[in-house]
């Protein structure tokens, strides 16, 4: 074999890095996609220096990139409302056992996702040591309207029209901490025509 120069392997070792991801990416649903890049991993901090540029030199296509900025951007977006509480947390807060907490998860009334085996619930469904008063009915209603994890993250962390309250757009998220559960009730039958993947 020929001998490379230290910057030879260095460009290799990242051409190899490039294929092997869009390779993952190929193989990956989104679901699976959301998983890897919310798990504390190598190819977390990869999926980040990619986008970031360092591996810019291997550019990968623009659909892959689209997919890995969805997938990170969600991530952040969680982040940005308090990321996320495990099972035992949950249970410790709302001072509940946690098969209960499990049976809330179960029914749809709590929102959580599964990332490497355990249960991640997202920390904004709480205020002053409970869950928010009328999201558990509201989540129930999105869950009729068949929207998943993130079209229900989605829905309930972007301001809308119908929640013009005090001079302010809000999102169904902070109409609720403001008492405004029927407000919000209203927009949920038109979610289908309000809301864009």
């Amino acid at each position: 074999m020929s001998n490379l120069t230290n910057i030879d392997k260095r460009q290799k070792a990242i051409k190899d890095i490039r294929n092997g991801l869009v390779k993952i990416l190929d193989e990956l649903d989104e679901n699976e996609l959301d998983r890897v890049t919310q798990e504390e991993s190598d190819v977390f901090m990869i999926l980040e220096l990619v986008l970031d540029g360092v591996l810019g030199k291997y550019e990968i296509s623009s659909y892959h990139e689209s997919r890995l900025r969805g997938a990170l951007k969600r991530l952040h977006l969680l982040d940005e409302y308090g990321g996320y509480l495990d099972l035992n947390q949950v249970s410790s807060l709302l001072n509940l056992d946690p098969s209960h907490v499990q049976k809330l998860i179960d029914k749809k009334q709590l929102l959580s996702i599964c990332i490497s085996e355990k249960q991640k619930i997202p920390a904004f469904q709480f205020e002053n040591n409970q869950i928010i008063f009328g999201l558990s009915d509201l989540l129930d209603s999105l869950h009729e309207q068949r929207l998943d994890f993130w079209g229900s993250i989605i829905f309930l962390l972007n301001p809308y029209r119908a929640l013009f309250i005090e001079e302010k757009m809000h999102s169904p998220l902070e109409a609720l901490k403001k008492g405004h559960l029927e407000l919000v009730r209203n927009i949920v039958g038109n979610i289908h025509n309000q809301i864009s993947y």
